[in-house]
């Protein structure tokens, strides 16, 4: 049983065709067919080959569907044809291996630094884009640990006290304001339902519309932008609060001190980079940026409001 398992489970994650159906002959050039005959019986509309491809084509359709949902700020900056081409590869190279499928798409901004033929020119561009919606998935789910409290921060030594982020914290340092991106698209998928539930309030209810679940739904090919998206320099905290996702900018700075602290270094050995650099700013260097950016207290006062209006610093783990 357990043989017959593996083999029909080989069948049905084998990829697809280039037109969505299950491929006539296996890997090591097996007849599938042939091999499908001996486990799987026909009925009186469908053969056993097609009864197993309705399983195989699901299999990807499934796995495809979450990784649109989960990625489409990658998706917007590829465009549609060469995402999934590289969510094709992504998912050859690193089947699911998890009943979960939060976990999914953990390894992509792995295989995109590994494979940099799939998104050229535009890698680190999309490395950024991939790795700040790992992050966004991962605010959603990981979980909350108990913060350090006023009183322990208070007692401890600075000399001594390691702090860990929240779990559903991550900190980013970009090349791109790929943040940007994803606000804005977040905002025209607001947009577009707001205008479609205004258009038709009763799409929603009626399942007439709705795809056959056997192939794959339509989706939209809309234009490339990433040739449009110009380099920019940006330290990023993503992070969950009031059970949603958000995006923090941080000063250099401020990113650097919270990445010292992820790194396991006391508040000390973190906060020394910012005490060396004590010389105050000059009054009008930039008027666009804040106090916060440009005056090194100003900006750990500012981090550490930050950190304990959103509660994400915890005692590290022993």
């Amino acid at each position: 049983m357990a043989s017959l398992q593996r083999e029909v489970a080989r069948i049905i994650m084998a990829p697809l065709t280039k037109d969505d159906r299950m491929r006539p002959r296996q890997p090591g050039g097996a007849n599938t067919s042939a091999l499908v005959e001996d486990f799987i019986k026909p009925n009186d509309r469908l053969t056993a080959f097609q009864r197993l491809e309705i399983y195989n084509r699901q299999y990807w359709f499934r796995l495809l569907d979450c990784l649109y949902e989960d990625y489409p700020g990658l998706c917007a900056l590829l465009g549609q044809p060469r995402f999934h081409r590289l969510l094709i590869a992504y998912l050859t190279k690193y089947p699911s291996t998890s009943p979960d499928l939060r976990h999914l798409g953990q390894r992509l901004p792995a295989f995109i630094a590994e494979s940099p033929a799939h998104t050229a020119p535009h890698q680190a561009l999309a490395l950024d884009m991939a790795r700040l919606e790992h992050a966004q998935a991962v605010a959603f789910d990981a979980a909350d640990r108990r913060p350090i409290t006023a009183r322990q921060l208070a007692a401890a030594s600075p000399e001594t006290l390691r702090l860990d982020l929240q779990p559903h914290a991550t900190l980013l340092a970009l090349h791109y304001p790929v943040d940007d991106i994803v606000i804005r698209l977040m905002r025209d998928h607001l947009r577009a339902d707001t205008s479609a539930a205004r258009s038709d309030p009763s799409a929603q209810a009626d399942q007439s519309n709705q795809p056959d679940q056997s192939e794959q739904p339509p989706r939209q090919h809309r234009p490339a932008i990433a040739r449009r998206v110009k380099p920019q320099e940006v330290h990023l905290l993503i992070y969950r609060a009031d059970h949603s996702v958000y995006f923090k900018r941080l000063s250099a700075s401020q990113y650097t001190i919270l990445n010292e602290l992820a790194a396991g270094r006391t508040l000390a050995e973190s906060l020394a980079p910012l005490e060396q650099n004590t010389t105050p700013p000059a009054p009008a260097a930039d008027p666009t940026k804040s106090a916060a950016e440009t005056d090194p207290a100003e900006s750990l006062r500012a981090l550490f409001t930050l950190c304990a209006s959103l509660r994400l610093l915890c005692p590290a783990r022993k």
